[in-house]
């Protein structure tokens, strides 16, 4: 986990639906004189995620409760810590023991690590897949208030139909259910502010695991399979656009003496679907 003593910027989210009272606000690492104390909750970053809720929150904390989806809980063992100031780095190690109280084994919770990471590099994958559609529908977008000619206008009103079904629609409510529709990046991260994230979204199933310590249920691997190979489905679509239906209109602005549309400067990481943790017998 990466913490700083940067600010930290505020959600973009709607109000949410309870007293302000009760909402964690993080805070960056404090960066006064003296003696300063940092809590660790032992998970890992947070994912990337359109809306955020706290519905599914049920032990409430005044000015504590955090807002969901939550990175994954790291697996106990030991770490190093890492403080960097001044320019100078100071190390000390520390130890994550298990809570006495779970009934998982350890390779019970090493299942289930594996799964919540597989989940959260979906998130992140479908994340950045939906930002790297958006910078080229931006781009075509100006394009078009340009007043381009004729068969350039033509051509890019069709380049951004194809882009829109890629990218999806990140609003709140919009793709509460990812099946009645073709794959889409911000379907696949989830995209539903209420009660929950869908639960066949990569958020959604990350959100899932965390309940308990255990390892993963045979339903709860098939939702996993079933997500990253739309994931692979979506990021196939994305690279055929990159590789024929992006050059095809850049080569008809470049008849027309305009500027070509920058693609992504990257690919994204092809998803492995096959490797998966052992599930619950």
């Amino acid at each position: 986990r990466h913490l700083s003593s940067a600010p930290i910027p505020p959600l973009s989210d709607p109000p949410p639906p309870v007293a302000t009272w009760w909402l964690e606000v993080p805070q960056p690492l404090p960066t006064s004189t003296g003696l300063n104390r940092v809590n660790w909750n032992i998970r890992y970053d947070n994912p990337p995620a359109f809306n955020h809720n706290y519905a599914q929150v049920m032990s409430a904390i005044p000015h504590e409760t955090p807002y969901t989806p939550e990175g994954p809980l790291a697996l106990p063992g030991v770490y190093t810590v890492r403080l960097t100031v001044g320019g100078k780095s100071y190390t000390q190690t520390v130890t994550v023991r298990n809570d006495p109280r779970s009934p998982a084994s350890a390779p019970d919770l090493q299942a289930q690590h594996t799964l919540q990471m597989h989940l959260y590099a979906g998130a992140q994958a479908s994340w950045d897949g939906w930002h790297q559609v958006a910078a080229v529908r931006d781009a075509v977008a100006q394009l078009r208030k340009n007043n381009p000619p004729a068969d350039v206008a033509a051509a890019a009103a069709k380049l951004d139909s194809t882009l829109a079904l890629v990218q999806g629609d990140a609003t709140p409510m919009a793709n509460f259910a990812r099946h009645q529709g073709p794959p889409n990046f911000a379907a696949l991260n989830g995209t539903e502010p209420g009660e929950s994230i869908p639960l066949e979204s990569m958020n959604g199933q990350l959100r899932t695991t965390d309940y308990g310590d255990m390892a993963p249920s045979a339903q709860m691997l098939s939702a996993w399979r079933s997500a990253c190979t739309d994931l692979r489905t979506v990021e196939a679509s994305w690279k055929d656009v990159t590789s024929k239906s992006l050059p095809a209109f850049n080569a008809l602005l470049t008849k027309n003496g305009l500027a070509a549309v920058t693609g992504p400067a990257a690919p994204l990481p092809a998803p492995e679907c096959g490797a998966a943790p052992a599930a619950r017998r």
